[in-house]
């Protein structure tokens, strides 16, 4: 039975795919359906395939560092929803983490995986939608961390040190590691600036009292902006983690001092 053909939005304008059973290729272990109706995507297409085909047929164990970097994770057959969305995530997550947005592609995310790219697309409709994803999931896994240790925390001290490290030191060791994982925290995309602002309210909502009794001329919000984007500037100037860790709590300091300051 054919299906029918489906619509594919992309930046680059609309894609006609043709996911029928006839039109699979077998690239590197993977099922791979998929058809371009314009004329240069069917020329890419085939020589990319052509390659793919040529490099296994001469040594199945010569892989490019890219290709290396996208071997699939195993596949499991009939996944409930909800885990194939997490097995996708972690996927696209090693694949930003490596290459950023620009340069990831879905056949990228799918490839790592273990997915086909028209099963991708039943999942996500986009990059930009799998982008947002990895950022919201990443921002949880960062908030959960932080709410759970302050509830044991006992200073105002305490509490704000280990937020920030936390929040901070992730930026700075995922974009030492990976430079191009700097896209997962550019204040550009509209996910990373939600992220922000989840962080900037859970740093107000310490400062409150604080801030209360405090002579100086700042809601809690405008204090914890000042802090956090103080802490993002460190990581253009720091020489390296020790450094990192240094400046966050010279600017906790600063502003304890301040707030307690009541002339």
């Amino acid at each position: 039975m054919i299906r029918p053909m489906r619509r594919v939005r992309r930046r680059s304008g609309i894609i006609t795919k043709d996911v029928s059973e006839k039109n699979v290729v077998i690239w590197g272990g993977l099922s791979y359906t998929e058809r371009m109706t314009t004329r240069d995507d069917e020329a890419i297409t085939a020589r990319y395939a052509h390659g793919r085909k040529t490099a296994v047929a001469k040594d199945p164990d010569v892989r490019t560092d890219r290709e290396q970097s996208l071997e699939p994770t195993p596949r499991g057959d009939r996944q409930p929803s909800h885990s194939r969305e997490e097995r996708v995530l972690a996927a696209a997550t090693d694949v930003f983490l490596r290459y950023g947005f620009a340069r990831t592609t879905m056949g990228d995310i799918a490839e790592r995986a273990g997915i086909s790219r028209p099963a991708l697309y039943l999942v996500f409709p986009g990059k930009e939608e799998v982008f947002a994803a990895v950022i919201h999931r990443m921002a949880d896994e960062q908030f959960a961390r932080i709410r759970a240790a302050l509830a044991t925390l006992p200073t105002l001290r305490e509490k704000l040190l280990f937020a920030c490290e936390t929040w901070g030191m992730h930026g700075f060791t995922l974009t030492t590691a990976h430079p191009d994982a700097r896209d997962l925290f550019n204040l550009a995309s509209i996910p990373v600036q939600q992220m922000y602002a989840v962080f900037q309210a859970l740093i107000a909502e310490l400062l409150v009292e604080p801030a209360g009794a405090s002579s100086v001329r700042a809601t809690p919000e405008e204090l914890a902006r000042v802090l956090i984007f103080a802490m993002r500037g460190f990581r253009e100037t720091v020489a390296d983690e020790r450094d990192v860790r240094r400046l966050i709590s010279l600017q906790v300091s600063l502003l304890l001092a301040a707030l307690e300051d009541r002339n």
